[in-house]
């Protein structure tokens, strides 16, 4: 028994389901008009049917008009934003109200003082990369973003639509967000750049949330001391690490892995406070970060160094010398001539003892002073694709 082919559809001659609408009711109206006419009602009846007919037409524009703005705003906005401002009366006003929101920002370690090394269309090309595999991991997990900020992601979850679970998911969402960096590095090893790493804080809060500007331009947006909060925490990370407020960890505390913690006082606050580092979370999502070995190997051979303090985002003029006493692929110890302050983020270059540079554009932050203040820790936040080689040399020699 021979099965029937199904015949492929000419797009050059098929009519829009809209246009089908109106000419069918079209029809359906004339005829109506036609009887109507040639009845003694027809002076009741015709007004009504030319009213229904028109009321089709602008009903059938307006959903186009409609459909065609959300996907206009798909671009720009969250499916959440864009049903507020097209559906709902309070969509387009100006205002809001306090509600508790759980905050997620991203940013590449490093990527500002590397972008001025790269032409501009070789950084759109990794700008774009980047954001589009994380765009794709924060709607998995229902967030809403709020911004992007050059390689920042300013994520919402519990705004505009209220979660159960804003907390649960927005760790979730940076592990899974870590985990997918291997991948945009693989990406962009063919073409010589430097291994990428992000940095991730999360904090929830009370704050407010809604629309923010002018009658000539708005952003649904939040905005309180849990938002600059939340913008302090990350810059206390380094590539591949998560970092948690206590608000997150009082939430979800059974599911999470904490890998450390540190007593911080981020700016503008009075007083310490304490942020977690985050490797995993288990419950319905159980996902993982590789857990870090952090042992150090102390050199035979000291390495010398020199480096400057990457300071908003611009290299500092001031030079400092030192060298490298421990070393592994994730952190080292250094020895400098002079002391540098905790937190700070450094640009490292690598020579022999005969002042032959061997590696250059290695990024790092200070992350433990030791007890001697010329000697501390630092824990490597964007490196070439061969710094690991370079590690394990220098660890053997």
């Amino acid at each position: 028994m021979l099965k029937s082919i199904p015949q492929k559809r000419n797009k050059t001659t098929e009519l829009p389901y809209t246009t089908i609408l109106i000419m069918t009711l079209g029809g359906v109206s004339g005829i109506g008009i036609y009887f109507a006419v040639i009845s003694e009602y027809w002076i009741q009846v015709l007004p009504s049917i030319i009213a229904l007919y028109i009321s089709v037409i602008f009903i059938v524009d307006a959903n186009q008009k409609i459909a065609k703005m959300r996907k206009i705003f798909g671009r720009y906005l969250t499916n959440e934003v864009a049903t507020i401002l097209l559906e709902t009366p309070e969509g387009l006003q100006l205002g809001g109200k306090e509600r508790v929101v759980t905050l997620l920002f991203c940013d590449l370690r490093g990527f500002s003082v590397l972008s001025e090394q790269i032409p501009p269309e070789k950084i759109a090309e990794i700008t774009s990369l980047y954001l589009e595999v994380m765009t794709k991991i924060i709607y998995k997990y229902e967030g809403t973003i709020n911004n992007f900020m050059g390689d920042g992601i300013f994520v919402m979850f519990g705004a505009p639509i209220a979660m159960m679970d804003a907390q649960e998911q927005a760790v979730s969402c940076a592990i899974a967000m870590q985990l997918a960096m291997d991948d945009i590095n693989n990406k962009l090893i063919p073409s010589g750049i430097p291994l990428l790493g992000m940095g991730i804080s999360i904090h929830t809060g009370n704050m407010f949330a809604g629309n923010v500007g002018s009658q000539l331009y708005a952003k649904y947006t939040v905005m309180g001391s849990s938002v600059n909060l939340v913008f302090s925490i990350e810059k206390y990370t380094v590539g591949g690490q998560i970092l948690i407020s206590s608000d997150i960890l009082k939430s979800i505390q059974e599911l999470l892995r904490v890998d450390g913690e540190m007593q911080v006082q981020p700016k503008g606050t009075k007083e310490s406070i304490t942020i977690y580092e985050i490797g995993g979370i288990g419950g319905k999502y159980n996902l993982y970060l590789p857990q870090r070995a952090e042992t150090l190997i102390a050199l035979k051979q000291e390495i010398p160094l020199q480096f400057r303090v990457v300071k908003d985002k611009h290299l500092s003029e001031k030079v400092y010398r030192g060298n490298v006493v421990k070393i592994s692929d994730t952190s080292a110890q250094i020895y400098s001539h002079e002391p540098v302050e905790i937190l700070s983020n450094i640009k490292i270059d690598f020579y022999r003892k005969d002042e032959t540079l061997i590696l250059t554009d290695v990024y790092a932050k200070v992350v433990k002073i030791l007890d001697n203040s010329n000697h501390f820790y630092i824990r490597f936040t964007s490196v070439p694709s061969s710094f690991k080689l370079f590690a394990e040399s220098v660890s053997k020699t």
